[in-house]
């Protein structure tokens, strides 16, 4: 790996520079990309079926508008949640990308199950994504349609826990996974993964706010397009567009989520490329990138 040679320029970018190049990525690498969505979209939209799936069971022959409205607000509430999820595989793979290296599914899962208790404690206790998966996992049991209102709520307290860390603590995988930052290091010399996000993250506290609004935006306005035309596509296609024969069970289990996954997939995009940026901003990361790889160089003739 030689840390001066990168794929995407280091440098400053604004949020609408991010966006247009995160339109780039996707293209040039489309393909590992859209396998590394793949691996991650597929078992969560299993794991999401598993969890609220029964609130549209009924929907081919009795859909009732209430538990209807109860399952999209609750899928858009766990694709929100899960975003981080999502996220590792994009990551681990455009992290190695921007080095010009193409690292393999293999690596990039292998690298994932090395940092599993990293992941598991910071994504799923202190973001709150095991909170709401649970809470959507009761069933119905704990509330139910006399309790909607309660449930709302419950819901959009545990939104807004989540949209905290969403919003000021973003780039706490990318952490993880590529800078490898260790819970507790064995030496003083080696900074902690608490101590390195708050360096990262406190510095850009205003700007993260502006790109989570901005991408919050975007995501709402890509995912209604995208859902409009998903159900203008399958109302042509099977000649339904709503009423007693409209969207059914199987439709709402796996072609509904699908769009929503693209947009948080994509988000996932430009969250790593507003880490490469925030890193460019405060600790100058161009500068330490070619002192590094000259550095490396250096050595490598004296050690010749």
């Amino acid at each position: 790996m030689q840390l001066d040679r990168t794929r995407i320029a280091i440098r400053e970018r604004g949020v609408l520079d991010i966006f247009d190049l995160a339109l780039q990525v996707v293209r040039v690498f489309f393909w590992p990309l859209a396998t590394a969505w793949l691996v991650a979209v597929i078992p969560l939209m299993l794991l999401n079926w598993w969890l609220i799936g029964w609130m549209v069971e009924h929907a081919n022959v009795d859909p009732e508008p209430w538990e209807i409205i109860r399952y999209i607000f609750h899928y858009m509430l766990l694709v929100f949640a899960e975003s981080p999820l999502l996220s590792i595989p994009i990551a681990g793979f455009l992290g190695p990308a921007v080095f010009m290296e193409r690292p393999t599914l293999r690596q990039i899962l292998r690298n994932a199950l090395q940092f599993t208790p990293h992941l598991l404690f910071c994504l799923l206790i202190l973001r709150g994504i095991g909170p709401i998966l649970l809470f959507c996992g009761t069933r119905g049991e704990v509330l139910s349609e006399e309790g909607g209102v309660l449930e709302a709520l419950a819901l959009m307290v545990l939104f807004g826990y989540t949209a905290i860390f969403h919003a000021l603590r973003p780039f706490t995988t990318e952490i993880i996974l590529l800078e490898r930052t260790p819970f507790f290091p064995k030496d003083e010399r080696t900074i902690s993964l608490f101590r390195r996000s708050g360096f990262l993250h406190g510095p850009a506290a205003q700007n993260l706010i502006g790109q989570w609004m901005a991408g919050a935006v975007l995501g709402v306005f890509l995912a209604i397009s995208l859902l409009i035309a998903v159900y203008v596509l399958v109302g042509v296609l099977v000649n339904e567009w709503g009423g007693p024969n409209g969207p059914g069970t199987l439709h709402y289990w796996w072609i509904f989520p699908v769009p929503l996954f693209l947009v948080s997939g994509f988000l996932s995009v430009v969250r790593f490329l507003n880490y490469l940026d925030a890193r460019i901003r405060n600790e100058g990361w161009e500068v330490e990138l070619l002192l590094v790889a000259e550095a490396g160089r250096l050595q490598s003739r004296i050690t010749v």
